[in-house]
């Protein structure tokens, strides 16, 4: 990832970063019924692959309803 918030790539947009708080809380508005550390807890078991993260909240979501 880069250090400049102003140039983004595909690389910004695949991965997440789970020590930046602000991509974690883009991730958590995208799943608001889930908390601010199981979104984090997810990025910390599933790596920083996008896809793979919101796969595993996904799956998590439709477990718990």
């Amino acid at each position: 990832m880069t250090d400049n918030r102003i140039l983004k790539g595909t690389q910004d947009r695949v991965r997440i970063n789970g020590r930046e708080s602000y991509e974690v809380e883009y991730l958590h508005q995208k799943f608001p019924w889930l908390s601010h550390a199981t979104v984090k807890e997810a990025v910390d078991k599933f790596g920083p692959n996008r896809d793979k993260v919101e796969a595993q909240l996904n799956r998590l979501t439709r477990t718990n309803n």
